[in-house]
């Protein structure tokens, strides 16, 4: 059900080709990509983007966020719609608790891309991705959620240990709670 259109600078036989992939996305409203994005390229404001942009592919994806805000990272990071994985916001109704309560994955099952491509060896590095469900689990590469987003479902970071120091050098993370 998601879909992107994508745009290459290069021939797919050789992005196929190349040792390290970089997947970065943007949280935000849909003018981002369609607007404020492709006129801050054009500026010069955004040079990094920019060359990311001009080395690489790049896309809006279409997604579920006109319907389920908080269905979108979710169809991102495992390529499902919100009806096949369920998740649409950050509390869910559990039926066998007759109450709301903050997704897990033990009643839902969506399991994240990057851990599939770190059990087949490649090294991964996941920086607050939104949404994505339990504990962090023990990777071939870094994991770190919660830390400069609004979204506390996954706070922690694989190794454990990354979080400590990310604290004793930096302090704690700034972003405040949300209160419902």
């Amino acid at each position: 059900d998601m879909a992107a259109t994508p745009a290459c600078s290069y021939p797919a036989a050789t992005a196929a080709a190349l040792d390290c992939n970089f997947i970065f996305g943007l949280d935000g409203e849909r003018r981002l990509c369609s607007a404020t994005i492709p006129n801050g390229v054009a500026e010069g404001k955004l040079p990094t983007i920019a060359g990311l942009m001009q080395h690489g592919c790049y896309g809006q994806l279409d997604s579920s966020a006109d319907e389920y805000a908080g269905g979108v990272w979710p169809d991102f990071y495992t390529g499902q719609s919100v009806s096949q994985h369920g998740i649409y916001h950050n509390k869910l109704w559990h039926q066998e608790h007759m109450r709301c309560e903050v997704p897990t994955g033990h009643w839902l099952p969506a399991r994240p891309f990057h851990e599939n491509l770190s059990e087949q060896g490649y090294r991964v590095c996941v920086l607050d991705m939104p949404m994505v469900l339990g504990e962090p689990r023990p990777l071939n590469g870094i994991y770190l959620g919660g830390w400069g987003t609004h979204d506390l479902i996954a706070k922690g970071s694989s190794p454990p240990e990354l979080w400590q120091q990310l604290q004793t050098t930096y302090g704690p993370p700034v972003m405040p709670t949300e209160h419902f």
